[in-house]
């Protein structure tokens, strides 16, 4: 059949957005997300009077994350961030928001928003806050129908084909659905599918189109079947007869969506921050001017070329909107060109010019951001490795330490506040001491990488403010302990040192060691300023030369030491070898090759342990490395990662990995683990190591094949292409995520593109107004200086100003013609066009003929340009203009 290239809007708003149900390589979609906090929530726990609520985050009914609980209380706080890698024709994103009990968590409320919400809303990403609305089961409405259908002078013709990844309505994980269309007056049932959320009914009916058709709805409305009661809504389409071209055949995909009168307002509401961004990636050689241009400026700076003029970096800050995001970006730029170094060293000299003793390296600027996401990024696995054992530890022991007696409640003995205080700093000791001596041996292990920055850290503070030689191991310490240790000893979840988020107890002991902890990285240059901390000072004093020495023996270490050897990755854009292990931990497995009948399935408890080559299990938790006695599947065999319906084995954290082998039956791994938390992060890390396999599926079956059928949509056949679409591209952004120099790029020319209209104010006047001026003298140009300034000019002026004018007005034509020569060369396509661009970047001395014939001190337009020999600044403007133009 013919597929309608230009849907209405009315059809369109219920469709997916393409026909190509698949994001390609060249697309990317990106979901910024900050759950903030909450207010007014309901009480749920008699007992307590509060709540313990915690959110959920899907993506068109797929879990992607989970946040913290915040404990006994009705207005919590989170403050969690996440990025969301999602597939470019997703429909909605929900927050639910939860409230922890023993047994059944009950639903406080939701936020739902569509794509098409997010792309007309919610692109510069600004905190508001929404209504939750109430959780019923006519407003759970989750997948999508097909239909095919042509209209004609007098009739309808319809084919309701399938739907698929319908709502589970009954206890058993399925349903029972069945459809109704209607159109005016006429109406049309379906059959209905038992036990199948995947129901397929090829029916075809004819509908009479009344004589007006202005205000005609076509409405598919689908209903689970009950025994006993009412039939419960599933979900329905509508679009208007007007909006469709007669004759025209149509077979599409449409997304059901809720009742208008379903959504009613719950108590309380959550602030939340939600920016939508979605690209195309344009070819290499597109965007290759602007990085070089991004490079050339650092290696201007590393080679002793002074910055003048406007430079990209400068651009850039002025048009990004998040200086994190920013950050993130131009890090994992230049860690892919090999640039790093020379990045961080260009930052960090002139922030030190321009702060002082109290403040260097203490603010968010840039510099520090960069440096944040630098360790993040290299550094995750020497955070693990340093932590990680002590992290566990704490986990598991799930101790009561209190050190404020005024937090000790009387469930632990208000009478012997004493003997918990000085039980828990005994305690806390312990955990330091462990953490500590576990960092003082990891000066040798710590990246190499690592270790070069902080000696230029080291060096940079040590000529800059050489009379305080302290200063020098502060500005170490604050990147290493202050923004790396601490942070995740205070929140191991963000730091990929546990799945799962810590309850109450464990919470409140990485608070208590990640105080002392910050103590400790100041070396006692600050004082304590709780109380209640200082029974451990003593231990925190006495680690003051520890510290001291780890930073001496960790710059000294690098200068000493030889840079590892380049690791060859033909397949894959990670920093890191194959086999560097990146996650690993204990799980049931269950395998089975797709047509062996097992009425038995028995689950396996082993240890895995994920590199970018392979997915290794075995029996012993050394197995993950010593492949002697471990079972490997390698990267390249695996075809699909998803999840399995929490019904098919009594579990609901079931994931299943398919695999195909050359010449072999495909086979099925499958995952149970404890956690939400983990089946997501298993899910994340295998689909972005997978990323680049060439042979992938495009749909799987979320059931399991069992009784000489598929569980999901009741099909008999093995070899079944499957009935549910992957979900390969969503993912959430970590330190795994592969560097894509295209696509970081295109972000930052989007935000570019974003503030064009702010850079055509500031820049393109004040080029105009320095071309009007390109005339004058270097000496006249002393009173032009003056407009830039509070007063627009001094009395003692007044007569060269007036003989100036007269110059002007003589001078105008020779002054217009010269203004429009340049306005030419500067704006015409020969010369804005991406290969000339290039060539004026190999070749700078022919900006020349673009330049006017001085360069002026006016403020504003001094940031175009003072000095032109080896100039980018130009270059890089006219790259903006071509694209802004």
């Amino acid at each position: 059949m013919k597929t309608n290239d230009r849907l209405m809007e009315a059809v369109a708003s219920s469709m997916n957005d393409s026909d190509d149900e698949f994001e390609s390589d060249n697309t990317k979609t990106t979901i910024f997300l900050k759950i903030a906090e909450g207010k007014n929530f309901p009480i749920m726990d008699t007992l307590s009077k509060s709540s313990d609520p915690y959110c959920v985050v899907k993506v068109d009914g797929q879990t992607v994350l989970r946040t913290m609980t915040i404990y006994r209380t009705l207005s919590p706080f989170w403050g969690e961030e996440y990025t969301l890698h999602v597939q470019r024709n997703f429909f909605a994103l929900s927050v639910y928001v939860y409230d922890e009990d023993l047994r059944y968590d009950d639903v406080i409320g939701k936020v739902t928003l569509t794509k098409k919400e997010m792309v007309r809303d919610y692109n510069i990403g600004d905190e508001r806050w929404f209504a939750l609305q109430k959780v019923t089961k006519d407003s759970e409405v989750t997948g999508e129908v097909r239909l095919e259908f042509k209209l004609s002078e007098t009739k309808l013709d319809v084919k309701i084909a399938e739907a698929r990844d319908l709502a589970a309505k009954d206890k058993t994980g399925s349903s029972d659905p069945y459809g109704i269309l209607t159109l005016g007056s006429n109406s049309y049932q379906t059959e209905i599918r038992k036990q199948t959320r995947f129901p397929r009914w090829n029916a075809m009916t004819t509908l009479p189109v009344p004589a007006d058709t202005a205000d005609q709805i076509v409405r598919l409305t689908l209903w689970d079947r009950d025994i006993v009661g009412k039939d419960e809504f599933m979900g329905e389409i509508t679009f208007s007869l007007k909006r469709i071209e007669k004759k025209l055949e149509y077979n599409q995909w449409f997304w059901l969506k809720p009742r208008d009168f379903i959504g009613h307002q719950a108590a309380g509401s959550i602030r939340m921050k939600i920016r939508y961004v979605t690209a195309s990636i344009l070819p290499s050689l597109v965007y290759q001017p602007l990085i070089d241009l991004l490079i050339e400026e650092v290696d201007n700076f590393t080679n002793g070329i002074p910055r003048t003029g406007i430079t990209p970096l400068a651009l850039l800050e002025e048009a990004m909107t998040d200086r994190m995001e920013m950050a993130y970006m131009l890090v994992r730029i230049f860690l892919g060109k090999g640039k790093i170094e020379g990045l961080l060293s260009m930052l960090f000299t002139l922030e030190a010019k321009k702060s002082t003793p109290e403040t260097i390296f203490r603010e968010n600027t840039l510099a520090s951001k960069c440096m944040d996401q630098y360790m993040k990024i290299t550094g995750t696995l020497y955070l693990q490795n340093v932590l990680g054992k002590t992290i566990k530890l704490i986990y598991k022991e799930n101790k009561y330490c209190e050190m404020d007696k005024s937090r000790i409640t009387k469930k632990y003995g208000i009478l012997n506040k004493e003997a918990i205080v000085k039980q828990s700093t005994k305690q806390i000791n312990l955990y330091l001491m462990e953490i500590v001596n576990s960092i003082m041996q990891s000066k040798t292990a710590s990246p190499f990488g690592i270790r070069k920055v902080c000696a230029m850290i080291f060096d940079l503070v040590h000529r800059t403010f050489p009379e305080n030689p302290d200063l020098q191991y502060m500005a170490v310490s604050s990147f290493v302990f202050l923004r790396f240790f601490v942070p995740a000893i205070m929140n191991p979840k963000l730091f990929y040192l546990n799945s799962n988020h810590p309850n109450m107890r464990i919470s409140r002991t990485l608070m208590l060691c990640a105080k002392a902890m910050q103590q400790i990285g100041n070396m006692c240059a600050q004082p304590c300023k709780e109380s209640f901390m200082l029974p451990l000072l003593p231990f925190v004093e006495r680690q003051t030369d520890n510290v001291r020495h780890f930073i001496s023996n960790l710059v000294t270490i690098y200068k000493c030491s030889s840079p590892p050897a380049k690791i060859a990755t033909p397949t894959s854009q990670h920093l890191f070898s194959h086999t560097t292990i990146i996650q690993s931990g204990w799980a049931e497995k269950y395998r089975i090759s797709l047509g062996q009948s097992q009425t038995v399935r028995v689950f396996k408890k082993r240890f895995f342990s994920l590199s970018f080559a392979a997915l290794s299990y075995g029996s012993k938790a050394s197995s993950g490395q010593s492949l002697g006695c471990t079972k490997l599947i390698a990267i390249s065999d695996i075809t699909s990662v998803e999840r399995v319906d929490k019904y098919v084995f009594g579990h609901k954290h079931i994931l299943q990995i398919l695999i195909s082998k050359n010449n072999e039956r495909p086979s099925v791994l499958y995952m149970k683990l404890k956690t939400l938390n983990e089946v997501t992060e298993w899910i994340s890390s295998l689909r972005k190591t997978c990323s680049k396999n060439t042979k992938t599926l495009k749909f799987y079956h979320p059931g399991a094949y069992k009784c000489k059928r598929w569980s999901c949509c009741t099909a008999r056949s093995l070899i079944d292409q499957g009935c549910s679409k992957t979900h390969r591209s969503i993912v959430l952004g970590d330190w795994r995520d592969p560097l894509n120099s295209d696509a970081e790029i295109q972000t930052i020319f989007s935000q570019l593109y974003n503030a064009k209209d702010c850079l055509r104010t500031k820049y393109l006047k004040a080029e105009r107004l320095r071309q009007s001026f390109s005339f004058l003298s270097t000496a006249d140009m002393g009173d032009v200086e003056n407009l830039g300034g509070q007063e627009p000019f001094k009395t003692r002026h007044f007569k060269s100003v007036v003989n100036r004018r007269a110059v002007l007005k003589k001078s105008k034509k020779t002054n217009l013609n010269r203004s429009r020569a340049q306005s030419m060369s500067l704006h015409s396509p020969e010369h804005l066009s991406p290969k000339s661009l290039s060539m004026e970047i190999k070749e700078t001395q022919n900006i020349s003929l673009y330049l006017p014939e001085r360069a002026y001190l006016w403020t504003p337009l001094h940031l175009l340009s003072l000095n032109f020999k080896g100039l980018t600044c130009l270059v890089w403007f006219k790259a903006l203009l071509y694209h802004l133009f």
